[in-house]
């Protein structure tokens, strides 16, 4: 996933937390870790999915367990964010400023998912950021073709 350093394995082990969701919600997904801080990489997404809209990824992947598009993003947001900072020791304004974001837009995303600031975010880790997301996320698409 080129420009944000992240690795296949990294995709892998976020689908896999996900319980391998079916292959648009996947796509979606995917979309979401290449881009993590593009406002439009859910409309990118659906329309690479050969939807019709942002709309009609959020109500299939909502139907299939995920939360809404904003809540989704966060999440994968913060597992980006700490699988850079495990894999370079870039830290959150770094990555901000790097991505074109306000550093406290990236505070404020960790703080409405995880309740937690970076500090925290950072010393859990990716397998601890992965756990707490799959509380609130109850894929029910795993496996199946969408």
């Amino acid at each position: 996933m080129s420009g944000t350093g992240i690795d296949a394995d990294l995709e892998g082990r976020v689908l896999e937390a996900l319980g391998n969701p079916c292959a648009v919600c996947a796509f979606a997904v995917r979309a979401l870790l290449a881009a993590p801080h593009d406002r439009h990489a859910f409309d990118n997404a659906a329309r690479a999915a050969g939807l019709a809209n942002r709309q009609a990824l959020s109500r299939r992947m909502q139907r299939h367990g995920f939360p809404p598009p904003h809540r989704l993003q966060d999440w994968i947001r913060g597992v980006v964010m700490i699988a850079t900072w495990a894999r370079h020791g870039t830290g959150l304004q770094a990555q901000a400023y790097a991505a074109d974001v306000e550093p406290t837009t990236l505070q404020r995303a960790l703080r409405r998912i995880g309740s937690l600031g970076w500090i925290e975010v950072r010393g859990a880790g990716v397998d601890a950021w992965l756990a707490r997301m799959t509380t609130e996320v109850d894929i029910s698409c795993g496996s199946r073709e969408g």
